[in-house]
């Protein structure tokens, strides 16, 4: 049996324990009255279209995250049709979604469930002292063993670079011994796999990715106590 089989559970968080779309909505609002500019759903919708499209750039390896910070506002606003600063404003945004803490649907009841029976840990492409934050607000902190980002580990998922990293820091566990659970095929499915960790797709949306096959589907995160 799986639960037999593993010692350690590794999370992603946005949009896995969190839902990220959400507190960026709220950090760009506030983001906007602080700069004095309009809000609108066509900057959030060109926000929701164009951050995915430039993550998907950095887990490739077609950019840094320092570019896809310098880029992203300034496409943004472009397509949207605002005159602001963009540097400010990718500012504003670290500042305010630091503050934000939406849980998905089960997120804490299943780290509640899971805790005690394995270390629980966090891996995620972010900064250490945001996520940490926002893990802080969202109740979630106590039930985690630890919490590695890329800005800790100094690389992104899915790159191998960053899962040697992790394991670097949990010389008891091999990549046999965990699973990691994520809403990512590319980051999470992709690069688990290919670093011989078990793997579980949290697909909330019934999406269908040919060539991609996970161990393990799931549509919430409460299925998880069927595996675990």
């Amino acid at each position: 049996m799986l639960k037999n089989q593993i010692k350690a559970v590794f999370f992603d968080l946005d949009d896995t324990l969190l839902d990220f779309n959400l507190c960026a909505r709220e950090a760009i609002i506030d983001s906007c009255k602080d700069m004095g500019i309009p809000f609108s759903e066509k900057l959030y919708e060109n926000f929701t279209r164009i951050n995915p499209a430039l993550w998907k750039m950095v887990e490739t390896g077609v950019i840094t995250r320092a570019t896809l910070h310098k880029l992203r506002f300034l496409s943004i606003l472009s397509e949207t049709g605002i005159d602001a600063d963009d540097q400010e404003l990718e500012r504003l945004l670290k500042v305010h979604i630091k503050k934000c803490a939406v849980r998905l649907p089960y997120a804490e009841e299943i780290l509640k469930y899971l805790h005690g029976k394995y270390e629980l840990y966090v891996t995620s492409n972010a900064s250490q002292e945001q996520q940490i934050m926002r893990l802080e607000k969202a109740g979630l902190l106590p039930y985690l063993t630890d919490v590695f980002t890329s800005g800790r580990i100094g690389v992104e998922k899915p790159k191998r670079e960053f899962f040697e990293g992790v394991f670097k820091l949990l010389p008891h566990l091999s990549p046999e011994q965990t699973i990691i659970v994520g809403d990512s095929l590319r980051a999470d499915i992709v690069g688990g796999k290919s670093y011989g960790i078990k793997t579980c797709w949290l697909d909330r949306f019934g999406n269908d990715f040919p060539g991609v096959t996970p161990d393990y589907t799931i549509t919430n995160l409460k299925e998880l106590e069927n595996l675990l």
